[in-house]
């Protein structure tokens, strides 16, 4: 039988090995590429903290605006916007740590995304 939830894993999973394989000289980029990947997946999920991220699409769509540079550029915000999500789906803490794994030293662990997320409450970033 044809299992889609696990077929559709699976291409996120090689579209990052794609990825990296296109910027391994830009870590750094692949990184953030790849956290755009993910909250993507995670908005289609529609799992979302204080609605804030689909308010500013709505608004978009209301108004053709385009968001600044500053929202979808902001390292923080993205990490925030798909750290959060990955502490409560599977599936997407699934897709971080296969990110996690080919950019950093560690494993990804639930202990290691809280560690993350309480540096980026240090900093002030919120949704």
């Amino acid at each position: 039988m044809y299992n889609r939830v696990e077929n559709e894993k699976f291409s996120i999973k090689e579209f990052f090995t794609n990825l990296l394989n296109e910027l391994v000289e830009d870590p750094e980029d692949f990184y953030i590429s790849s956290l755009g990947v993910i909250q993507y997946e995670a908005i289609e999920k529609k799992i979302e903290f204080n609605d804030s991220f689909q308010k500013k699409r709505e608004k978009e769509f209301n108004h053709e605006i385009t968001f600044d540079s500053e929202y979808s550029e902001n390292r923080d915000q993205i990490e925030l916007y798909v750290f959060s999500p990955a502490l409560i789906d599977p599936d997407i803490f699934d897709y971080l740590e296969c990110v996690w794994s080919l950019v950093k030293s560690e494993y990804l662990t639930e202990k290691v995304l809280f560690r993350e997320l309480y540096f980026l409450k240090e900093k002030s970033v919120r949704f």
